[in-house]
């Protein structure tokens, strides 16, 4: 069974793939074929098998031989393993679906953010709503108010101070939406310390960035995924960190 999962997992994150290119580019989603990037030949069958075609062709185009981004591979693998673990750790249940419906979409924008320095609103829109949805099923529908608000307000407080202080927006739109969605899915607690860890895990990142000189002082660095990997820690770890401080 697990293996099923673990390959439903690797599928997933080929639709996810789809989604990371196409969504910024307003490219249709349903209809219109696989292709590559570089040269636009539509793929067939043999080159839609996720991890393994990209193996086989050795991370090249069969038409073009353009090299393809090793983002599609991390991302299949990255959503197997997502999918392996919510399995491995809570079956079949509410959890694993609530667990895999959001880290898919939380890799999703992951990659987006990286790439494109954005949070679609085709994302973060659903998230909140369904977030919402879900806590009026779980009869925490108020939880999952007050962790929305907290989400929204606290990077909304955040970039109008920087602003004022930097002449500069530092918090966009899209995190603002992604800190709703996270504190909808989730409530109260983990809206708090998503929000904290997620300037620790920024700041780190920005360091080592400065330090390896990827980055210099002045360049613009997505905060996306810091939001996204302090949701993961506040999730996996949450409880603990909650009864450590409070």
């Amino acid at each position: 069974m697990i293996a099923l999962i673990l390959v439903l997992g690797a599928v997933v994150g080929s639709f996810l793939n789809l989604l990371i290119h196409r969504v910024p580019r307003r490219e249709d989603i349903c209809f219109k074929r696989s292709y590559c990037p570089c040269c636009t030949h539509a793929l067939g069958p043999l080159q839609l098998i996720p991890v393994v075609s990209f193996c086989a062709q050795k991370g090249r185009c069969v038409w073009c031989q353009n090299p393809i981004s090793k983002r599609y591979v991390w991302v299949e693998l990255a959503t197997s393993v997502l999918f392996g673990f919510c399995w491995l750790n809570f079956g079949a249940s509410l959890m694993t679906l609530k667990l895999v419906m959001f880290f898919s979409a939380m890799i999703a924008l992951f990659a987006i953010d990286l790439k494109e320095s954005l949070l679609p609103d085709a994302f973060t829109l659903p998230l909140i709503i369904s977030g919402l949805g879900l806590g009026l099923w779980e009869y925490r529908f108020f939880d999952s108010l007050e962790g929305m608000l907290v989400g929204y307000v606290s990077y909304y407080s955040v970039g109008f101070l920087a602003k004022l202080y930097y002449k500069k927006d530092a918090i966009g739109g899209g995190d603002l939406k992604l800190g709703a969605a996270i504190g909808a899915f989730w409530g109260f607690h983990i809206a708090v310390e998503s929000v904290y860890l997620s300037f620790v895990v920024g700041g780190l990142a920005g360091v080592l960035l400065l330090v390896f000189k990827l980055k210099k002082k002045t360049d613009a660095v997505p905060f996306g995924p810091a939001m996204i990997m302090a949701c993961g820690i506040s999730v996996m770890w949450g409880e603990p960190i909650w009864n450590y401080f409070f």
